[in-house]
């Protein structure tokens, strides 16, 4: 969104430029000059402010687990964070005892399983329920960049069971109205735990064998990272794809400005010897 205000304002510069500058014998006005030199001034020092939008994808497919974590006393309920080659970590969390003041977080994992529900791609994540607990993972980049949440993809496995261990939290929507949870920030003490998620309600249609549908996700721009999890007894998760603003490589902003008054310096000089 920076990129292209920078770009429609720099646009409009020139603009303004080219209706200043006037040809006489093919040299430019004195004007004209001081125009050129002012659109390189702000050419040559906003620039650095810029960032470049990738698109990445979160698959599950490329990549490797993170072996470096471990978990105190030994290997609970590993594997844990995942990291795509792209860069991306997808970090599990488990918040024991969910909206009471006991609450806290433990050592999260993964459930990264192969996909046996006809998707082309080979593996994703298979969020659950856990009773009284709440799981799910913290999305972010290796690079610290921030980034934009475009969409995620997610298949339906159980709106609920009568698995004791997998039990739903007490939401206020019911399994008829699944909802995929968003948010930068969760405080699992807080006795409001619905009220810290952004909510995108999920639906399998009525369809059979579980079938895979894409969520756009809007109200996530320039993050560093995220929580991710929902509110049924069971949820794949794959394919999160994020909107990556990463620096240009452009010249530092003490360099670039003296660059540009250099420019405008040229340009004045030369205006001078023409009007001569």
């Amino acid at each position: 969104m920076k990129q292209r205000r920078w770009a429609s304002g720099l646009m409009r510069a020139l603009e303004v430029e080219q209706n200043l500058l006037s040809s006489t014998n093919g040299h430019f006005s004195r004007l004209g000059f001081w125009a050129f030199g002012f659109a390189l001034v702000m050419l040559l020092t906003v620039a650095p402010g810029l960032a470049s939008a990738v698109l990445i994808t979160l698959t599950f497919d490329d990549g490797a687990y993170d072996e470096t974590i471990l978990y105190p006393g030994g290997n609970l309920h590993g594997p844990y964070d995942w990291v795509e080659s792209n860069g991306i970590r997808a970090a599990g969390f488990w918040a024991a005892d969910a909206g009471t003041p006991g609450a806290f977080f433990q050592q999260g994992h993964t459930h990264i399983q192969p996909n046996f529900s006809g998707r082309a791609d080979g593996r994703a994540e298979r969020m659950h329920a856990w009773t009284s607990d709440l799981l799910g993972m913290y999305i972010s980049l290796e690079s610290g960049f921030s980034f934009d949440v475009v969409s995620i993809d997610y298949s339906i496995r159980l709106r609920e069971t009568t698995d004791p261990a997998m039990q739903r939290l007490g939401w206020a929507t019911g399994p008829d109205d699944g909802q995929l949870l968003l948010s930068t920030s969760f405080d699992p003490t807080a006795s409001d735990l619905e009220s810290q998620w952004t909510q995108f309600s999920i639906d399998d249609k009525g369809l059979p064998y579980t079938p895979w549908f894409t969520q756009t996700i809007t109200g996530f721009d320039g993050v560093n990272g995220f929580y991710l999890s929902q509110t049924l007894a069971g949820l794949q998760i794959d394919t999160i794809v994020l909107d990556v603003q990463s620096p240009t490589n452009v010249p530092e902003p003490t360099s670039a400005l003296l660059m540009g008054l250099g420019l405008v310096g040229l340009a004045a000089r030369r205006s001078q010897a023409l009007s001569k």
